[in-house]
């Protein structure tokens, strides 16, 4: 795996104490000389993140360096330490962690295929902390960071690795198979969903939250019409409009639930998903 220099925005943050393994996430600035920084403090809320980018445009109390948000590229630092396990446990906590994130970037990178993207890539970032800071950054085109939805989306594919069974499909057919699969797991072990996340997804993922299977069973069956349209739906819009008519939870969830703050973008997605007779605002299963 490559490896890349950015700058913490709070090394103090890097040696907080984490309960799980689990991924927190940071967007990245550009100084003026060039060199990459975390935009801000980590977090695991995909609206938060939404929220950071969005001060690059609009005036919001999120931190204010985020006007330097680097636009050349979407660029997702994630972190995760643990800080009680053995040297073995940790190593395998790593690996496991690695693997969710090379995941992510498959699926990511079927999807971009599909929309005429430059594929995202996985680095190590490189630093001086304990070895127990896992420090990784995904690095995608810049079109993934010109509207709030599509943030939204990048976000949850990469969340979306923590599932094995979506890290090896070759059509859709199949990702929508396998994502059939993972809800139907989830679904039938949601009373012990805690304890059965522990056991089936071991130091990858947090336990305890929300499954974003929630999420899967409305859009898995959208995300093709919306990749293959992604130019007539967002490319002919600067991103500052999108971000300017657009509040923090205006994601992909809102987007294709039909609640979505942008009225012209809304009425756009409902009648593309009519060309391709799927609707708009209904769970695939």
């Amino acid at each position: 795996m490559k490896k890349i220099k950015i700058r913490f925005s709070d090394p103090q943050d890097m040696r907080g104490a984490r309960s799980f393994v689990r991924p927190y996430m940071a967007l990245c600035g550009r100084e003026e000389d060039g060199s990459l920084f975390q935009l801000h403090g980590w977090a695991h809320c995909r609206e938060s993140i939404i929220g950071y980018a969005r001060a690059k445009y609009v005036n919001t109390p999120y931190n204010a360096r985020c006007t330097m948000l680097a636009t050349d590229r979407t660029r997702v630092m994630l972190y995760a330490k643990q800080t009680t396990d053995s040297a073995a446990l940790l190593s395998k906590k790593r690996l496991a962690f690695e693997n969710a994130l090379k995941n992510a970037v498959k699926i990511l990178n079927f999807f971009e295929k599909e929309g005429g993207l430059k594929l995202s890539v996985l680095y190590q970032i490189e630093h001086t902390l304990a070895k127990s800071n896992l420090a990784y950054l995904i690095e995608g085109s810049a079109e993934w960071q010109r509207a709030p939805a599509l943030l939204s989306l990048y976000l949850l594919l990469i969340r979306c690795g923590r599932f094995p069974e979506l890290g090896n499909f070759t059509t859709f057919d199949e990702f929508i198979e396998r994502c059939t699969f993972v809800i139907k797991d989830f679904d039938t072990n949601t009373a012990n969903l805690s304890a059965y996340q522990k056991a089936n997804y071991p130091c990858a993922f947090p336990t305890g939250d929300p499954a974003d299977t929630d999420y899967l069973r409305l859009i898995a069956n959208k995300l093709l019409v919306i990749m293959k349209n992604r130019k007539e739906l967002f490319s002919k819009t600067p991103a500052k409009k999108f971000y300017e008519n657009c509040s923090n939870v205006d994601g992909i969830y809102k987007l294709c639930r039909g609640s979505i703050s942008n009225k012209e973008l809304a009425e756009n997605f409902v009648e593309l998903c009519d060309a391709y007779e799927i609707e708009a605002d209904k769970p695939f299963m």
